[in-house]
């Protein structure tokens, strides 16, 4: 997605950003998702599939719509209900729920983050 690499080139926070990355990696996302339901699935889908899966989920929570135009539109240095953008993609994976029958509205499970993913890897595989 170059216009997401674009605004974390130009928001002057990409060592921060990219940190955060490297938090995901390095604990495939157990430090920032509370829920062990959600943990134990993406744990389940790195452990059986491409090394590379980490890296395709965390550009897939960047880059799902309903995470993307969120992040587009906000500015780095604006703080607004939620805090600056920054903080606010480092909190995304918090806010990861599990699907149920009362939840309404549109919500980023697990199941369709993983969806994503694949069909970015599908997309851009990585090589051999």
């Amino acid at each position: 997605d170059e216009e997401m690499h674009d605004w974390i080139e130009s928001s002057g926070e990409e060592e921060f950003v990219y940190s955060v990355f490297l938090r995901w990696m390095v604990t495939w996302f157990a430090h920032d998702v509370h829920d062990v339901g959600i943990v134990e699935r993406l744990f389940d889908v790195f452990l059986s599939s491409h090394p590379l899966m980490p890296l395709y989920v965390s550009i897939a929570i960047l880059t799902h719509p309903m995470n993307r135009q969120d992040i587009l539109q906000s500015c780095s240095d604006m703080v607004d209900d939620e805090g600056p953008t920054i903080m606010r993609i480092q909190n995304l994976v918090s806010k990861l729920k599990q699907e149920d029958k009362t939840s309404i509205g549109a919500i980023l499970t697990p199941q369709l983050l993983i969806e994503f993913a694949v069909g970015i890897m599908k997309q851009v595989p990585p090589r051999s």
